[in-house]
């Protein structure tokens, strides 16, 4: 089984009276896509189920990413994983059927920061707009993940080619 975390591109405080939920990404964030996009050209995520915040966003990052990478993949818009926390997070992976084996969150910190750190016992500190961390479990079944049950594979994030 494969998780992959992705935090939300870099995202506009243009407008004042905008609610964070709606704040689309800048013109930072929609380059860093394009090069992390080209980073990740060759980890499959055609064949994941994306699982993304309904933010606006998260739903931009999907969108510019699966655009970058000319894939459509399977994907579940879900309220719950705006700002989620742990037990959400673990939630949304605990109702995965079994014969999925990769799963791409796309959302939001401090959450995913903390969901990481929580599943692999490595101290991220703060994961980065437009990072992504691949992880892999030691378990087998979606609703065995817990604390300490995932391997760090890969973690990228565009300061690192810039």
């Amino acid at each position: 089984m494969e998780l992959i975390v992705i935090r939300h591109a870099k995202s506009s405080w243009e407008k004042d009276r905008q609610s964070d939920f709606e704040r689309p990404l800048n013109e930072r964030g929609k380059q860093s896509i394009e090069l992390m996009a080209s980073k990740v050209i060759n980890w499959g995520l055609n064949d994941a189920l994306f699982l993304v915040s309904t933010a606006q966003r998260t739903q931009e990052t999907f969108r510019r990413l699966s655009k970058e990478l000319k894939i459509d993949p399977e994907v579940k818009l879900k309220d719950s994983l705006y700002l989620a926390e742990n037990n959400e997070l673990l939630k949304c992976l605990s109702d995965i059927p079994e014969n999925i084996s990769k799963v791409i969150i796309i959302g939001h910190n401090p959450g995913l920061t903390y969901f990481v750190e929580y599943l692999s016992g490595i101290d991220f500190g703060n994961l980065p707009t437009a990072s992504f961390v691949k992880l892999n479990f030691v378990v087998n079944k979606w609703k065995m993940i817990g604390k300490e049950t995932a391997i760090v594979k890969e973690y990228l994030y565009p300061k690192m080619f810039i």
